[in-house]
């Protein structure tokens, strides 16, 4: 999951800010201003988010003089089950990764 943030001078451009979205139909998100914070907000999915996409963002925030910020979740997913040859390999590695260490 990939999150934007614009912040800046945004009260003149919420229009325009609406307006940037991936070019994909199955894309279903919108901006969302965070009062708390004074800023934009929009997340991505990873299969959606395109090089143009952030190209066009970056270009917007350069012309009208706003700061862009990218959050990339770095955190790796849990594999599915055709992953893995047998379904004991997919529990064994299922356990070992939801395994925490807890201190009481």
């Amino acid at each position: 999951m990939i999150t934007y943030y614009i912040t800046g001078n945004t009260f003149d451009l919420k229009e325009e800010i609406k307006l940037l979205k991936p070019k994909r139909k199955d894309f279903k998100n919108w901006w969302i201003y965070n009062y708390d914070f004074k800023c934009w907000k929009l997340e991505v999915s990873n299969n959606i988010n395109s090089i143009k996409f952030e190209k066009e963002l970056k270009e917007f925030s350069n012309k009208n003089n706003l700061k862009l910020e990218v959050c990339k979740l770095t955190k790796t997913l849990t594999k599915s089950m055709k992953d893995f040859e047998t379904a004991e390999e997919f529990f064994q590695y299922f356990h070992q990764h939801n395994q925490k260490k807890r201190f009481y």
